[in-house]
């Protein structure tokens, strides 16, 4: 709620003293949309070239050290299997560095996705991976802060939205 202060955002309350953070949530998802416009114009400005197949090698490495169940983690590994495919599928193998942060960005707005609740884990997990790869790849401390700044304003607006509606006490 700290990035909530600083941002100067407002917590809006209904009539029947509930929280409602609709707009709170709009302001930051705009803000997002533009570190995710800005990222990916900065980024088409870079050389390089990443492997989706490390990526998913990466992702299955820290599942299996993560779940400890078998059937959890066979659905674990196979949901990063659907994902990766579908990438591969529609950019092929090796990417560029714009192509992998699209990626990244889909697979964050996936893993924070209420209605998927179960792709959550492997969506961010896999997200994860992209930021650290394209991160460690190009080294560029840009991309590092505004990757930052956007992960500071996807857990306040998955905070807001588990707000919304809760009953104000008082």
């Amino acid at each position: 709620y700290k990035t909530a202060a600083e941002e100067g955002l407002i917590i809006k309350r209904t009539p029947d003293n509930k929280i409602d953070t609709k707009e709170a949530r709009q302001i930051l998802e705009d803000k997002v949309s533009d570190i995710h416009k800005g990222l990916n114009d900065y980024l088409t400005k870079k050389q390089g070239s990443f492997s989706l197949e490390k990526i998913r090698g990466k992702a299955h490495a820290e599942l299996k050290s993560s779940i400890k169940n078998a059937k959890e983690l066979n659905d674990a590994v196979a949901e990063v299997n659907d994902y990766v495919n579908a990438e591969i599928d529609r950019y092929g193998e090796i990417v560029t560095p714009k192509q992998l942060n699209t990626i990244k960005q889909g697979l964050w707005s996936v893993g924070y996705n209420l209605l998927k609740p179960t792709a959550k884990t492997t969506a961010r997990k896999i997200g994860f991976i992209a930021k650290e790869t394209l991160e460690q790849g190009l080294t560029d401390k840009n991309i590092k802060a505004l990757n930052e700044q956007s992960g500071k304003y996807q857990t306040l607006i998955n905070l807001l939205e588990n707000a919304q509606g809760r009953v104000i006490q008082g």
